[in-house]
């Protein structure tokens, strides 16, 4: 199963993802852990030590491996290597392929093993961080580039059995409904704090994606709660036919940096749990929406920036492999 916690900057988004996948792990799954928010905060809202701290190299992020990682995946397909032979298309939603390499959440996953960073302390906990900018972006990139490694990783991923989690951390506000990932999940946690500015966040990825072509099932998160007014708030300025979980209430705590409590919210753990089971991929959707996409975009402009055509990169006799296939 897979969730994205998504809203506004600042909302809590990333205590609360961190905080559930915690939760998931303490209950014995095996939780990929997506950091693919700019400000790269998952680490240490999951207690990690920091960088400076370990004691020896953490993982390269994806943002800064995509021809590592798309070689890793794709370097099987004919049609890839064809291109590569050349310079790989620096395109996170190119769709599988038959020959496509799978991540299996696990400790016994190569990807993994090479890209994840582990803690004796979180077993069960696989993070994997896009990356936040460096000194040589300056003026010369969009992030977007730097989540294209993950939207590879997030197509190949197979969660099939029901303790395979993807706990994402998505980028600030609704950048994410401009990438592949935005397809992705299967549901969206809309983390909103009582305040104007995070409602018209929530209220603008509603807009977006509940009138687009791809199923976006979501539920709200209220955070931050001091008292009934607050709850008042976003009961008059949000729509009225959403999911709502239990409200998270203030905690000075929390905004210190210490570690969430995790059996004062189990009813919101419980409910997130539940809200995403409501919601099992449909597989075979889920590779046609990717390949349409890819083809629009190659047929819109990718192919004419790149100077070839990629449309080859799309198998049309591909599906997902079934459980059994992997054994």
């Amino acid at each position: 199963m897979r969730i994205a916690f998504a809203g506004k900057g600042g909302s809590g988004k990333t205590t609360l993802a961190a905080a559930f996948t915690r939760y998931l792990a303490a209950d014995g799954a095996e939780v990929v852990a997506l950091d693919s928010d700019v400000n790269a905060h998952l680490a240490q809202a999951l207690g990690l030590p920091s960088a400076t701290a370990t004691s020896g190299p953490l993982p390269p992020t994806l943002g800064s491996s995509f021809e590592a990682i798309a070689e890793y995946f794709e370097g099987h397909r004919p049609a890839f290597r064809l291109l590569a032979a050349d310079h790989i298309p620096h395109i996170g939603t190119i769709p599988p392929g038959g020959e496509s390499r799978w991540v299996i959440p696990g400790p016994d996953d190569e990807f993994l093993s090479r890209w994840a960073r582990t803690d004796p302390d979180l077993p069960g906990v696989y993070l994997v961080s896009t990356g936040g900018h460096e000194q040589q972006d300056v003026g010369d990139s969009c992030y977007h580039v730097r989540l294209n490694a993950a939207e590879m990783l997030v197509h190949r991923l197979l969660d099939y059995q029901s303790d395979h989690w993807l706990v994402a951390d998505v980028t600030a506000g609704v950048d994410v409904v401009g990438t592949s990932l935005l397809i992705g999940y299967d549901l969206y946690a809309l983390v909103v704090e009582p305040t104007p500015a995070s409602v018209d966040v929530v209220r603008n990825f509603l807009a977006i994606t509940q009138n687009s072509d791809y199923s976006v099932p979501c539920v709200v998160v209220p955070n931050k709660i001091t008292d009934r007014h607050d709850l008042e708030f976003l009961a008059r300025h949000l729509p009225h036919n959403l999911q709502v979980t239990d409200p998270v209430m203030w905690d000075k705590k929390i905004r210190d940096g210490q570690p969430f409590a995790l059996p004062a919210t189990t009813a919101l753990w419980t409910q997130l749990h539940h809200h995403t089971l409501k919601h099992p991929r449909d597989w075979d959707r889920y590779a046609t929406d990717l390949q349409q996409m890819f083809t629009h975009r190659c047929r819109s402009w990718w192919n004419s920036f790149d100077g070839r055509d990629l449309l080859g990169l799309v198998d049309h006799d591909f599906c997902y492999p079934s459980a059994p296939e992997l054994r």
